[in-house]
């Protein structure tokens, strides 16, 4: 399980001295993924989840405050990289996948953000960008057009219950399985 906390404005130091706190008290910080020293992993080999099973830390957790003082609590613009969020339709959608958000691009885990807010997010607009094909291809476009190529680590949908994210998950994680038995990945 990996969730990314994203504070919003306000006390956003004090919302993750609370979070820290409060996993600590519920004992689930022995389950948590730690890196190494809690910093950057451009460039890093990420555990597999066999790996993670294996050890007893299935549960990821990054924030955009900024590194914790948990080794646990990664700070997200360390480790991931995005795709552009701000779409007001789906035409806003269509254009070539080549620019980045928030992040360095050396970060070790990608990912692309497939939702329209404009002006708020909503159930129809979802159903509009959520099916398969669409949703596939422009994650597959956003994959390759990074300089190099990468793998889709994360793929963020609002209203994810009406939407083919399982199929375009499903797919992409297909194409990496016959990467890697092929030797290419």
């Amino acid at each position: 399980v990996t969730i990314i906390w994203e504070f919003g404005k306000g006390e956003r130091k004090v919302m993750q001295e609370e979070l820290e706190a409060a996993v600590n008290a519920s004992g689930l910080s022995r389950k948590m993924f730690r890196a190494e020293n809690n910093k950057k992993s451009t460039g890093v080999r990420w555990p597999t989840l066999g790996e993670m099973v294996e050890k007893g830390t299935t549960l990821v957790s990054f924030s955009d405050v900024g590194r914790g003082s948990e080794r646990w609590d990664l700070h997200v613009w360390d480790h991931l990289t995005e795709t552009p969020y701000a779409f007001n339709s789906k035409a806003a959608m269509s254009v070539p996948c080549t620019s980045r958000n928030r992040g360095d691009p050396a970060n070790s885990l990608f990912l692309v953000n497939h939702f329209v807010t404009g002006p708020l997010p909503s159930p129809s607009l979802a159903t509009e960008v959520n099916y398969d094909p669409f949703l596939y291809d422009r994650a597959k476009d956003c994959a390759l057009r990074t300089d190099p190529p990468r793998r889709v680590n994360f793929l963020a949908v609002d209203f994810w219950s009406m939407s083919d994210l399982s199929t375009a998950v499903d797919a992409l994680n297909m194409e990496l399985l016959e990467s890697l038995l092929l030797g290419d990945g």
